[in-house]
């Protein structure tokens, strides 16, 4: 009996139990596949996602057009071909790349219809013509799908669009000969900014001889001419077509393009015709870029811009006067006793120097507030009522012969010459040879560059590197022991902070750009380096005070090898930029306007007030100019108090004018001595320290080609955020499972983010709060977003990599103020994890 029990339970053991437990084992086993793992039964019955069953579905047929937003459909699929139900956890990752660019992308998983949870929808923005390739992966291995990656995806421009069509090498002044044709090359780009193909399908119907349309006017009779052009299409570059212009007769015109009823970019100008004589004149005159000279009359100026010629019944009498034309300047002098000279007014040769002419008629002669259409209105200077005057002139005055030269900064003369026409060609030949032919501020940056570069090699640039030990203690008097002659300033440096442990590969040295621009530039006292009780006057003040304000040199600080090293550190700058945007270190600072006026030259005016001291424009200047102050008993004179408000001491603006009082015809005369005192005079001594260390590298003559907006733009880059840019120039690298997640989590904290914390996001990211002047497209490398492969710990970030590493969270709010505390908190310093 035992041995039958024994014997039936060693049977039962071995035929019921044991398989039951192998089956069971293997039920639970789990099978390794390439799209990932799937259980035995699973596996069995295929029902698993297969990457070779799924589809993707366009909703274009390429090519198509660029367009502000485009989608695709995923259909996924199981082994046995029925409807798989895809969601964020299966992995799925989508590629798309145009070039070399990355283009983000979002996804959307399922639908509320349940027949259609097998579908993810994929939108992108491809807004750049050209082929694009769509990689769409799946899986722990990032399987491909079928097809993938699509590669024969083509977008094409779209129709050309006037707002960003636009005359390439443009000038505002346009210099022909009677009966000689002249050529004028259109690019054509669509509102993305897209070279169009005009011989390609989607243009297949362009007609420029309809789409496009000219108006040209005789500025002296108002005249339409129609007669004087025609179309041809560059054979070179589809992209581009010429407007061939020739006149029968000298003169100067006014000229409107527009496409399709809307004015081009740049489709408003002026142009000037010369005689075969004159171009002559002028061929002769710029042969070896000597100056020449030229006489005319000189119309009496105004003492107001709101003052119009106002003479009861009496002949106003012009003065003679001479135009000297440089390759640097025009002059205007008045000679007494006919060898004695008096300059009475030099504008530099810059872009912003413009030229106008006035109509044909006897009141406009009289009041120049009248302009052409061509004139931009929106100038303070004449933004004016015109008026009906009174006014005999000495002579008839020819009105062929009238110009108004304006800079923006200085009163504007009025002139009358037979040689008008010759002296506006030279003007605009000399410009153009210095800005390198084209007035838009990109190829003023690319000649800039190249021009910079070019002096350096001259003048026997050594390429090299120079290893600088800093101290955080003592960062600027480290700093400029550290480097002391200019050509230590042209080598490549290298950082390093005592006593931490770091390779620059571009980081550090950002960061030390930072630190230093920071304890250059802002307006904060401080302590001495090495005292404890000393305070030092900061090296620049703000008018307003709040962080908003714009800093200007303090006239209270007399340390000139600090203003000296700060204008190398704005040289450095430009030096490394122009040498690639590898090397490219960005200042952070916002300087004033007149402070980077005077940077290229520029004479500072009352203006100048309104942005850089709106307090005193409002309350002082603007009531000056809005009402008759021969009441106010107001002198050619500043006073200067103490912190007290205790009165230090009385200034004269101009020899004795404390005796002199301010009146309603000499109140701009007052105003722009005032500006000149406190925005120039006051702080000569500190910005000629400073433009001496800034010229050390980069030339004076190359600097002046720009404004001072361009300027500022070209040495502290954009200043102003944008997210929906960071999301067309991001690159995600390393993503893993579920990493999608806190990408999203990511944009939804961005898009709370005031633009104090973007701009510590971007120091924290990439060492500098400020970007080039392209934005985020032009951070080399890219904005790179990874993971840090750790849980519930503060994000991290590699500066030479511009990349900031996030980990993962339980909840967007401990994501979000994690991220918050480490830009606010680690955004500076270098140490090992």
């Amino acid at each position: 009996m035992y041995e039958d029990l024994s014997e039936f339970v060693v049977k039962f053991v071995l035929y019921v139990v044991i398989p039951l437990i192998i089956l069971k084992m293997i039920s639970n086993l789990q099978f390794s596949y390439k799209e990932g793992k799937s259980g035995f039964l699973t596996f069995i019955t295929g029902s698993y996602l297969a990457p070779q069953n799924c589809k993707v579905i366009f909703d274009w047929q390429s090519p198509t057009t660029v367009s502000n937003l485009a989608t695709f459909i995923i259909k996924f699929y199981q082994r046995n071909h029925k409807p798989y139900p895809i969601t964020a956890d299966d992995r799925v990752s989508v590629h798309i790349t145009n070039g070399s660019q990355v283009v983000p992308c979002s996804i959307e998983f399922g639908d509320l219809n349940p027949s259609l949870a097998n579908v993810a929808r994929v939108t992108f923005s491809p807004k750049k013509s050209g082929n694009y390739t769509i990689n769409i992966l799946v899986g722990n291995t990032f399987t491909h799908l079928r097809g993938s990656p699509f590669t024969d995806i083509y977008f094409e421009p779209l129709t050309p669009s006037p707002h960003e069509t636009l005359f390439v090498n443009h000038c505002s002044t346009v210099v022909c000969t009677a009966r000689n044709l002249h050529a004028l090359i259109i690019e054509t780009r669509d509102r993305f900014g897209n070279l169009c193909l005009l011989d390609s399908q989607i243009n297949k119907n362009f007609d420029e001889s309809s789409d496009f349309k000219v108006v040209f006017t005789e500025v002296s009779t108002e005249r339409r001419i129609d007669t004087c052009y025609f179309w041809r299409r560059e054979i070179s570059d589809n992209s581009r077509i010429a407007l061939i212009i020739a006149f029968e007769s000298s003169g100067v015109y006014h000229a409107l393009v527009s496409y399709k009823g809307s004015l081009l970019k740049n489709g408003d100008f002026n142009i000037v015709c010369l005689t075969q004589n004159e171009a002559e004149i002028v061929k002769k005159c710029t042969l070896h870029s000597k100056s020449c000279y030229f006489n005319a009359r000189l119309l009496p100026p105004r003492s107001c811009p709101k003052e119009s010629y106002t003479v009861d019944d009496k002949t106003i009498k012009l003065k003679n006067v001479v135009c000297f034309i440089s390759p640097k300047q025009l002059k205007i002098n008045q000679y007494f006793l006919k060898i004695i000279p008096k300059r009475l007014a030099t504008f530099r040769l810059l872009p912003s120097t413009k030229f106008y002419f006035t109509r044909n008629n006897h009141q406009n002669l009289c009041n120049p507030n009248i302009l052409t259409p061509s004139t931009p209105l929106s100038l303070s200077t004449y933004d004016l009522q015109s008026s009906i005057v009174n006014v005999q002139w000495e002579s008839s005055i020819n009105p062929e012969e009238f110009i108004m030269i304006d800079d923006g900064s200085q009163t504007p003369i009025e002139l009358v010459s037979s040689n008008r026409n010759i002296i506006v060609a030279i003007f605009t030949h000399f410009l153009l040879n210095r800005i390198g032919g084209s007035e838009s501020f990109r190829d003023k940056q690319d000649f800039f560059y190249s021009e910079v570069r070019r002096h350096h090699q001259k003048n026997n640039y050594t390429p090299g590197r120079i290893h600088l030990k800093i101290s955080r203690e003592c960062l600027l008097d480290s700093s400029m022991k550290a480097v002391r002659s200019p050509s230590d300033w042209c080598k490549k440096f290298e950082i390093e902070f005592i006593g931490e442990n770091g390779i620059d590969w571009g980081g550090l040295r950002r960061e030390w750009y930072t630190l230093l621009c920071k304890a250059l530039f802002d307006p904060k006292p401080c302590l001495i380096e090495g005292s404890d009780n000393l305070v030092e006057a900061p090296l620049f003040m703000r008018f307003k005070n709040d962080k908003q304000g714009l800093i200007h040199p303090n006239p209270h600080c007399r340390r000139l090898t600090a203003y000296e090293f700060a204008g190398r550190l704005v040289g450095k700058s430009l030096l490394d930029s122009s040498f690639g945007s590898n090397g490219k270190c960005l200042i952070n600072a916002r300087f004033c306007r007149s402070f980077l006026a005077q940077w290229i030259g520029l004479r500072v005016n009352y203006r100048y007030f309104e942005q850089d001291d709106p307090d005193l424009y409002i309350s002082k200047i603007k009531f000056i100019l809005e009402n008759d102050c021969s009441s106010l008993d107001l002198c050619f004179c500043d006073e200067e108090y103490d912190n007290n408000g205790k009165l230090k001491r009385i200034v004269d603006l101009i020899p004795n004018g404390s005796n002199i009082q301010v009146t309603e015809a000499n109140k701009i005369r007052y105003l722009d001595a005032l500006a000149q005192y406190r925005l120039s005079t006051k702080v000569k001594d500190q910005i000629e320290a400073f433009l001496k260390g800034l010229n050390d590298l980069i030339p004076d003559n190359l600097l002046s080609i720009f404004d001072e907006n361009e300027v500022e733009l070209l040495v502290c880059g954009a200043s102003t955020y944008s997210l929906s840019d960071l999301r067309l120039n991001y690159v995600v690298t390393g993503a893993i499972y579920d990493f999608q997640k806190v990408v999203d989590w990511f944009w939804r904290s961005l898009a709370n983010f005031s633009d104090e914390e973007f701009a510590r996001l971007l120091q924290f990211t990439t060492g500098c709060s400020i970007l080039p002047p392209g934005g985020f497209s032009e951070l080399n490398p890219r904005f790179q977003i990874t993971s840090s492969l750790t849980y519930g710990t503060l994000p991290t970030a590699h500066t030479c990599f511009n990349q900031i590493c996030l980990p993962d969270y339980d909840s967007f709010e401990d994501f979000d103020r994690s991220l918050r505390i480490a830009i606010t908190e680690g955004s500076e310093g270098f140490g090992l994890v």
